[in-house]
């Protein structure tokens, strides 16, 4: 019996996949987007529905249309968008906590030095 090849996915659009931060804005609605940084932070559709006053569902609905618009697969790799396009700053934070621990300095005093 013949083995058939495994299957790739093929992205439905040939449009190139929006990667800088101005490209994510424009394909973006202004509360997709700021949903899209909320998720980045790590925060949950429950999270984030509270924050903004919607039901959890309406958010469900959102990161589904953010996922399809950057052609995305899951939240991690919006996530890691989000970063590498400098729309979230989870990693900037990170690193003055990390800088300030490893220092001995105070968070306010790394971050200034890392121009915070």
């Amino acid at each position: 019996m013949a083995r058939r090849p495994a299957e790739t996915k093929v992205s439905s659009t040939s449009e190139p996949r929006p990667v800088t931060a101005e490209a994510i804005r424009s394909a973006l609605t202004a509360r997709e987007l700021e949903i899209f940084t909320r998720l980045a932070s790590g925060e949950s559709n429950q999270q984030i529905g509270r924050a903004l006053a919607v039901s959890e569902n309406t958010v469900r609905n959102h990161v589904a249309s953010i996922l399809a618009k950057l052609q995305l697969e899951n939240r991690v790799q919006a996530a890691v968008r989000a970063v590498r396009s400098g729309l979230s700053c989870v990693a900037g934070l990170f690193m003055v906590h990390v800088l300030s621990d490893e220092a001995g300095f105070p968070v306010a005093v790394v971050s200034q030095l890392l121009g915070g």
